[in-house]
């Protein structure tokens, strides 16, 4: 059995960006006046930047909805939960005035419901029938890698198991494309003690209690706190894991693990700790440091019969 794949960043930046900000004022942060609006200015100004200052224009598709989900669906929300906003409805890098229409789209206002579901308008955003004939039709494709960023400085109230997003957010992709989705929170987190909280300029406490976290983490996606005054450094640190070059490489069938060999750019790399590992339990080849962008990664190996 042979394998030959080119490493580009997740198939030459194709990517489906999903950003879900919610679009409430909470009563927590209301003492002065709603400051909940700075947050969707943060994240308008703040889209990944190139070293001249002008938006990276790499990712594939973006969008934007919201967390407000309120209504009639049969998991707990309704009215027009998961319907992608603005216009155009979503982003593509040949989208005029790509970050004019950027920061229009994440300015979602601060009126909605105070129950927020970032997991649960993810789901719908990306579920039949809006994804495949209803009004997010186009969004989604197959062969992009998936990247869906929450914003909120509020916990998660969807009303499923964590595990139940996880679940049918890599099921989008396969559950052996493990490197092909991930789930970013900008959420009520402090880095740096792992507490789900962190302060809301100078006022209440933004808080999360772990569901977001534990989706991120299921996915390697990135965890920051919403209470930074610039999400500058963060939407770099999200773009660099989204747009970043492969580091695992699936085999076609059950491989021998005794019979692997790789070879990079022609050249063959032995197998060791700080090479690569083959990964039994989803027939793959990890890389600890991802192979160069444009190299040619071949694998050899003999094939299980069962």
């Amino acid at each position: 059995e042979y394998v030959r794949a080119y490493n580009d960043a997740y198939g030459d930046c194709n990517v489906d960006s999903s950003i879900s900000a919610e679009t409430e004022c909470p009563a927590s942060l209301n003492e002065d006046g709603c400051n909940q609006q700075a947050y969707y200015q943060c994240l308008a100004d703040a889209p990944r930047c190139n070293a001249d200052g002008t938006l990276d224009t790499s990712f594939g598709t973006g969008g934007i909805v919201t967390t407000d989900v309120d209504g009639k669906n049969p998991l707990g929300g309704g009215g027009n939960p998961g319907k992608l906003r603005g216009n155009p409805k979503f982003m593509t890098k040949s989208t005029p005035n790509l970050e004019a229409v950027f920061k229009r789209n994440a300015l979602v206002g601060t009126g909605g419901s105070a129950s927020e579901r970032g997991l649960e308008a993810a789901r719908l955003a990306l579920s039949a029938p809006l994804a495949t004939t209803g009004f997010n039709k186009g969004f989604l494709r197959k062969d992009a890698s998936l990247s869906i960023i929450v914003v909120s400085d509020e916990a998660d109230q969807s009303s499923q198991p964590v595990q139940y997003y996880i679940n049918f957010f890599r099921n989008l992709k396969g559950v052996r494309n493990t490197s092909m989705f991930r789930f970013n929170a900008v959420i009520g987190y402090d880095p740096a003690s792992g507490k789900q909280q962190c302060p809301a300029n100078g006022q209440a406490q933004a808080t999360s209690k772990g569901r977001y976290e534990a989706v991120a983490k299921a996915s390697k996606g990135i965890l920051a706190a919403i209470c930074n005054q610039n999400f500058s450094a963060t939407l770099n640190k999200i773009g660099a894991v989204t747009f970043g070059l492969k580091q695992q490489f699936f085999l076609s069938r059950p491989a021998d693990p005794t019979s692997i060999k790789v070879k990079v750019n022609g050249n063959p790399v032995s197998q060791g700790a700080n090479t690569w590992q083959y990964l039994q339990t989803d027939n793959s080849i990890f890389f600890k440091t991802a192979p160069t962008a444009g190299a040619t990664v071949e694998v050899s190996y003999k094939a299980i019969c069962f």
